[in-house]
């Protein structure tokens, strides 16, 4: 039985201006400073070449990996990194809001975070997301969930969990979507 996604969006680290940018440049230094080291010490060639495979290779195939979000009328599932999965079902979500965040102060940079304002945060890429209240085991708990489309997530979340998004004219029970006015 295959599950009919409503939102899906798939993020990879390299959209991340921090990692586009630095990660060259420090890859750059590092790279020169072991093959002058290595050289001066009468490394081989195939040494060399592993070592450049090496600085080379392990960044740019995390520059690769994706953060996948998908939501169904069941569940919220975000996949991030390599082997990071987070599910929530979708009759605990209580609320759901788009919002822009400083990542470097409010989360102490990008990926897999925990912490007081936002709970577990869970980001890639970018300032933009979706602040999540949900219940699990009888606790509430709170998630932030980096999206370049935050308001399409929001969105989403909302239309499968049947919460109201706040806005006149409003039906949730025929999907959540605003009526169109004039």
């Amino acid at each position: 039985m295959a599950d009919t996604s409503i939102f899906e969006e798939t993020q990879r680290l390299h959209e991340n201006a921090v990692v586009r940018y630095v990660m060259p440049i420090t890859c750059g230094f590092t790279l020169l400073l072991v093959i002058t080291v290595m050289v001066s010490q009468g490394a081989s060639l195939q040494d060399l070449l592993i070592v450049i495979g090496t600085v080379v290779g392990i960044p740019l195939a995390l520059a690769m990996m994706p953060m996948r979000t998908v939501v169904t009328p069941e569940e919220l599932s975000i996949r991030s990194l390599v082997f990071y999965r987070k599910y929530v079902p979708i009759e605990g979500i209580t609320s759901a809001n788009a919002i822009t965040y400083n990542p470097l102060f409010e989360c102490g940079g990008w990926g897999v975070r925990v912490t007081r304002k936002h709970g577990l945060v869970l980001n890639i890429a970018g300032d933009r997301g979706v602040a999540l209240r949900y219940v699990r085991d009888d606790r509430e708990k709170s998630m932030l969930i980096g999206s370049r489309r935050s308001e399409e997530l929001e969105h989403a979340i909302r239309v499968a969990a049947n919460l109201s998004d706040g806005l006149p004219d409003e039906s949730p029970e025929h999907g959540g979507a605003p009526s169109v006015v004039g």
